[in-house]
């Protein structure tokens, strides 16, 4: 009885490491599990391993672990993640953008991947604070075009 749950849990191991290629929503899903448990480095670290060309920017990816590693520290505890946007290019591009509300303040992070012959891979990440900013520039903007809001 022990063989078929241990061949089950193989099965399944190898297949959830073959579809951490394939997905990159799962990419995402862990960086964030990652980012919530404070190992940011590390959520950089995982998020850039599906790219075998990432050593090729190694002062840019370090630099990211640098900023991100702060955000603890300046923005407080994660509080919720929320996928606010999906932009696709065709078949083979997609960007999504998601808000992280921490303590003191939200959190933008964009996440570019195109997919390949072996799976989704990422071509570049970033986050910012900016997006409170964007929203009140937003909001005033369809406040002064009723047109614009009613056709939103």
């Amino acid at each position: 009885m022990k063989l078929p749950k241990m061949l089950i849990s193989l099965l399944l191991i190898v297949s959830s490491g073959a579809s951490l290629a394939d997905d990159y929503q799962a990419q995402i899903d862990q960086f964030f599990r990652l980012v919530e448990a404070k190992q940011t480095e590390q959520a950089i670290e995982f998020i850039y391993a599906s790219n075998p060309y990432a050593s090729t920017i190694s002062t840019q990816i370090e630099e990211l672990k640098r900023q991100i590693g702060l955000l603890p520290s300046v923005a407080g505890k994660v509080h919720q993640i929320e996928l606010i946007d999906t932009h696709r290019l065709g078949d083979s591009l997609v960007t999504l953008t998601y808000i992280v509300n921490y303590d003191r303040m939200p959190i933008r992070f964009v996440f570019q991947y195109f997919q390949t012959q072996k799976g989704w891979r990422i071509i570049s990440f970033a986050f910012d604070d900016d997006i409170a900013e964007e929203a009140k520039a937003h909001a005033k903007q369809r406040a002064l075009n009723p047109r614009q809001k009613a056709s939103q």
